[in-house]
Order: structure tokens, then sequence, then C-alpha cells
């Protein structure tokens, strides 16, 4: 059905969405170029990089639940290119978290579903 609403393009990106959203495939996200990325994910977050010194950073400035990112971080799953960040003062670097086909977004994910993408400024 998504092929004929949407095209060929679409089925494949639904299942490369899928397949991050069910296994957690970085190697899928990795695949996708920004304008994908974008239209899988939504717009991104921008933020600048000189502005973050720690995971517990990026997290408080990507969360927008009652309680702070940094705080959440602790309980639950915040995800950085497919990988958990649970130590709130661990050093970030943007470098390291940036998508291969998209070399200025980091996709990170709050709990089990909620992926978000950041634009670095």
């Amino acid at each position: 059905m998504t092929e004929i609403v949407h095209g060929r393009d679409a089925v494949e990106m639904a299942k490369n969405a899928s397949s991050m959203h069910v296994a957690g495939s970085r190697e899928a996200v990795e695949a996708l170029s920004a304008s994908l990325l974008i239209d899988v994910f939504g717009q991104p977050l921008q933020l600048k990089a000189e502005e973050l010194q720690s995971y517990g950073d990026l997290a408080d400035r990507t969360c927008c639940d009652k309680q702070r990112g940094s705080v959440l971080m602790k309980t639950g799953p915040f995800k950085v290119k497919g990988e958990k960040q649970l130590v709130v003062t661990r050093s970030f670097s943007v470098e390291s978290t940036v998508l291969a086909n998209a070399p200025s977004m980091t996709l990170f994910c709050r709990g089990k579903r909620k992926f978000n993408l950041i634009k670095w400024v």
C-alpha cells in the first residue's frame, strides 16, 4: 500500500526507519541521506556544539519533559547514535556522534521510540 500511495522510494525509507525503530539498526540510519532522515524523523533541533560539554548537557538541551534530561538519563534509555548514555558527566564531542551521510546531524532517542535529530550549527 505504501508503494501505491507514496512510491518505491518511500517503501525503502519506511523499511529503513522500521529497522531502526524495531531492531535499533545503526547501519540502516547511517545509510539514509540528510533529507531522508528529516523525512523519517522530522525537523531537527538546532544546537551549537560549543554550548555542550557532557552527555548530561545534551540530555538537558534535548529533553522537553517535566524532569531535566540528565535526571531521566539515569533512569531510562537515552541513546545517541544508537548507544546508551548513562553517565551524565561523560565528555561529549560532536565528531563522535554525527551520521555518515549527514555529517552535520546526530540522531538521539529518549525512551523506547522517541527519536529526534540534532542539526549542529
